[in-house]
């Protein structure tokens, strides 16, 4: 696994971010993003976060979102060991859906 672009970086407490805003409220289409694009099922290891899943499987963290969204993640904080989680395997056909 690459290293993650936030390593060495300055940790802030909660405090500084007051106004979470989850993706699956910001994307009214939830797990109908899939619409028909098949997932890869991940189990969630210890230490892994979606950023790191989005960059093994896209090539991109900042795709975090779109396995958030696909499997109705509200906060990705909160995800424990374990947690079986759909993959999209093409985001590209989801990145046009969301554009449109």
């Amino acid at each position: 696994m690459g290293r993650s672009r936030y390593a060495g970086g300055q940790v802030i407490d909660d405090n500084h971010f007051p106004t979470w805003t989850d993706p699956v409220a910001r994307n009214p289409m939830g797990p109908d993003i899939l619409g028909g694009v098949e997932a890869i099922e991940h189990v969630l290891k210890a230490g892994e976060r979606l950023d790191h899943l989005a960059h093994r499987y896209y090539g991109d963290s900042d795709y975090w979102w779109v396995i958030a969204v696909a499997n109705r993640i509200q906060d990705p904080f909160a995800l424990v060991p374990g947690t079986r989680l759909r993959v999209p395997s093409d985001v590209r056909s989801i990145l046009d859906k969301v554009q449109r």
